[in-house]
């Protein structure tokens, strides 16, 4: 009788595994790799993907370099990011039967960390300066459920990097990626935003944290900001659309732990029914490259399909708001942190604050500008520096002018953008 049940166990462990083989290696599964590409169809097309040092980021650098794409790898350790390079370029090497320096695509590595508005504007301060093109630009890089910590700049860290981060930085790329129309943005969301809500009386978590909660919050706000920038941009030739990659097995689930005896389980459940990175790339690279897709935005995909959306998800009132407060909780740090020049020693306190309350009544409460847009077209000329730092500015608008000078990059606001009619 015994021998019988051990007998039963055996063939019943032997059966499980055999359809948790099955499972990894049909049905649907097969269907989510995309089928043969044109190898050129990304030739000289400019990519800067966030986090793509490992799991979903480095799977589709790795597939779009293949392609022909000159890759742009923003990534927070840039020791790290340089060593996934030199491996990803001695892996199409290999594959293509080169020198990994022969292969179609190149491959840039630049510091970003986006829990950091200082490292975000540095780095696209120095990629404006650099690169004359930007075709496609996908928010991949992301933190999960992590312990309750603050970014940098005092935001909790999985709606600061998830969702405040990735804003700032496609706002100060819209410029370069109108100029290099068509274009793309491509934004990585979950599934799990349907566990979340927007809670504008909490945004930061300071009165309670999930951490659960909040990565589905912030996942949300990525769709809600997808929407939203969608409607903006609207008639530019730049689009954008949002994705959920499905349960793929990267490290973004380093923060979670699971009990030394259940680990064994938990990974053979990943390796049956989790997606492989690859896997899990298809759709980010499909949005990133495919003519399906041309001139379509403001979608929600998955599985390279079109898919459904809750209705908190489409709520263009939440999105406006939430795109709202977000430029304020950016723009207040922003002018928090930003050097005030030398020269400005030339103004006195009254002159100072004349300037300040000005912007603020007549900018900041004009519907049509916004305080990003304060931020990156009048903050230059009122105050005579850029956000990215102090920047010579000899016409420097009186009180009661506005300088409508270019954004992010301008040494100089000419006489001729000076705009004054006094309040």
């Amino acid at each position: 009788m015994a021998l019988a049940t051990v007998a039963a166990a055996l063939l019943a462990a032997l059966g499980g595994t055999l359809w948790l083989a099955a499972r990894r290696f049909s049905g649907p599964r097969g269907q989510r790799m995309q089928g043969s590409r044109d190898r050129s169809a990304m030739h000289g097309k400019t990519v800067l993907i966030t986090g793509a040092n490992s799991g979903l980021g480095r799977a589709t650098a790795a597939e779009l370099l293949r392609l022909g794409a000159r890759v742009i790898m923003g990534c927070r350790d840039r020791s790290r990011a340089e060593e996934a390079a030199g491996q990803l370029l001695q892996e199409l090497g290999q594959a293509g039967g080169q020198e990994p320096n022969a292969s179609e695509g190149q491959l840039i590595v630049k510091e970003l960390d986006l829990a950091s508005l200082r490292s975000v504007r540095a780095f696209c301060q120095e990629l404006l300066q650099e690169e004359p093109r930007l075709d496609v630009l996908i928010n991949n890089a992301g933190v999960f459920q992590c312990p309750y910590m603050k970014t940098e700049d005092g935001f909790e860290m999985q709606f600061g990097v998830n969702h405040l981060g990735h804003f700032l930085l496609t706002n100060l790329l819209l410029g370069l990626l109108k100029s290099s129309a068509p274009s793309r943005i491509v934004v990585v969301s979950s599934k799990l935003y349907k566990y979340g809500d927007i809670n504008f009386e909490d945004l930061n978590s300071e009165q309670s944290y999930n951490k659960s909660f909040c990565y589905s919050r912030s996942k949300l706000a990525n769709i809600l900001f997808t929407k939203e920038l969608a409607r903006r941009l609207e008639g530019s030739n730049v689009t954008v659309n949002v994705l959920h990659p499905g349960i793929v097995r990267t490290n973004l689930g380093r923060h979670i732990h699971i009990p030394l005896l259940a680990r064994p389980l938990f990974n053979l459940v990943s390796w049956a029914f989790f997606k492989t990175p690859l896997e899990g790339a298809q759709t980010s690279i499909y949005l990133a490259s495919s003519p399906e897709v041309e001139g379509v935005s403001g979608r929600y995909f998955g599985d390279c399909k079109e898919e459904e959306l809750l209705p908190k998800a489409m709520d263009e009132s939440v999105a406006r708001k939430l795109w709202d407060i977000s430029e304020v909780m950016i723009v207040v740090i922003l002018v928090q942190k930003s050097p005030s020049p030398k020269s400005q020693s030339a103004y006195g306190p009254q002159e100072r604050a004349s300037k300040w309350n000005w912007v603020v009544a007549h900018l900041l409460m004009d519907n049509s500008v916004t305080p990003l847009e304060f931020a990156l077209w009048a903050w230059p000329c009122v105050f005579g520096f850029t956000i990215l730092g102090p920047r010579p500015c000899p016409q420097r608008a009186l009180p009661g002018q506005l300088c409508l000078c270019a954004p992010l990059g301008v040494s100089a606001c000419p006489p001729e953008t000076l705009k004054g009619n006094k309040a």
